[in-house]
């Protein structure tokens, strides 16, 4: 064998051998990559649900520190016994509240939401839903919520009594 060929064979073994290294540094890299997307999502999970956390406690406050309690829970079950300006202040607290179900329906499709969390929600919103005062705000405003959502509370709603209950009076 030649000086030239042993050069050649020598320059062979380390070219073979930056390849497996670099195959190790590829998969070390996407190990790498896993690990940060995994931190990256639990960190989003956290960030979303202190997000929806946060706009239900301003809900609560505002209904607190505002005067709009009493509305608030007459609407709920007696939307036709409140003058005209009492629907219209329960009207958008029942939006900023149904906004709120809408985030939490999203990050529940998306798996941003724990199985226990999400059962939660659905048991708490489907009882929400029962009340007359909420139906008749979706049945005038339900169509400009996500598609999917939309689907979700009709199909609850049907479930619940059939057809959605409205007090005719606000129809």
């Amino acid at each position: 064998m030649t000086n030239f060929q042993a050069f050649a064979q020598a320059i062979g073994v380390l070219s073979n051998l930056a390849v497996v290294i670099t195959v190790f540094f590829i998969l070390r890299q996407i190990k790498v990559a896993v690990a940060q997307t995994s931190e990256s999502r639990a960190a989003n999970k956290l960030t979303l649900w202190n997000t929806i956390l946060a706009q239900a406690v301003d809900f609560y406050i505002t209904l607190a520190t505002s005067g709009l309690t009493e509305i608030y829970q007459k609407g709920r079950l007696k939307p036709d016994t409140l003058t005209e300006k009492e629907r219209r202040k329960f009207f958008y607290l029942v939006i900023a509240w149904i906004s709120i179900q809408e985030n939490i329906f999203a990050c529940a499709k998306t798996g941003y939401l724990d199985h226990d969390q999400v059962v939660g929600w659905a048991r708490a919103f489907d009882e929400d839903l029962t009340d007359p005062g909420f139906q008749w705000v979706w049945k005038k405003e339900g169509h400009l919520f996500d598609v999917a959502f939309q689907k979700r509370v009709n199909a609850t709603l049907r479930r619940i009594n059939g057809v959605p209950r409205t007090a005719s009076s606000l129809a």
